[in-house]
């Protein structure tokens, strides 16, 4: 008598069937991997360029990223921003050694006509220009800030006084030096000094007759700022010819 087994043919097929499932899950697989984004092997060594400041990567090389550079050099630009970015730093080392001078009034980015005074000081020593400098300084910024001291001291009528112009070095410990040009500047000149001596070298000038301490505090009190209310500007009534 002879049995038959419902599932010998399939049985036969068994090699077959495995075969094609092994095919259908390569090809997947591949499809998978063309999709996904690359990755770092567990091997790669140091961190890709997006982790990195300004796109360094371990070698000390500067790289684009994923886009390529569209500009053949940005270092004339980055020259001026970076220049900037020390300045504003010396000028803010310098404005926190002024902030809370008792009896002198500090004013940031004082404008005279077209140009501006970093620093304005006016106490008990008299009326003071000065400017913040990372390092670099020539006696033409003291002949500018001489200038500019005095269409100040205009401003103030009868005030015949003491007027200085300095350059502070905000990184800078050097003693107080006075420093005046030539024909050229006019003799006009004034003093550099470093950060670390500016208070105690401000607060050793001798009191200033012609500026007493209710003068500075009518100052303060007067440059305010006062907000006037301005009408709001509407279009005139008639059209323009033409």
């Amino acid at each position: 008598m002879t049995v038959l087994d419902p599932h010998s043919h399939l049985l036969a097929l068994a090699p077959a069937l495995v075969a094609l499932v092994g095919v259908a899950m390569l090809a997947a697989g591949i499809a998978l991997r063309r999709t996904l984004p690359a990755r770092s092997l567990p091997g790669d060594a140091g961190p890709s360029p997006e982790q990195t400041p300004c796109g360094v990567d371990g070698g000390g090389s500067r790289t684009s990223g994923r886009q390529p550079a569209a500009l053949a050099a940005v270092a004339g630009l980055a020259d001026v921003l970076e220049r900037s970015r020390r300045l504003g730093a010396a000028e803010e080392r310098v404005a926190g050694e002024l902030a809370g001078a008792e009896g002198w009034v500090i004013e940031r980015y004082v404008l005279v006509g077209t140009q501006r005074i970093p620093f304005v000081a006016v106490g008990p020593g008299g009326l003071f220009a000065l400017c913040a400098t990372d390092g670099a300084w020539t006696l033409y910024d003291l002949d500018v800030l001489s200038l500019l001291g005095e269409q100040l001291r205009e401003r103030l009528p009868g005030y015949r006084g003491r007027v200085v112009a300095a350059v502070c070095l905000a990184f800078d410990d050097a003693e107080p030096r006075a420093w005046y040009g030539g024909a050229e500047h006019g003799g006009r000149g004034g003093w550099v000094l470093g950060v670390a001596q500016l208070r105690s070298w401000l607060d050793g000038w001798d009191p200033e007759r012609e500026l007493a301490a209710d003068d500075v505090s009518r100052i303060a009190c007067e440059a305010g700022p006062h907000w006037r209310r301005r009408s709001t500007p509407r279009l005139p009534a008639s059209k323009n010819a033409g």
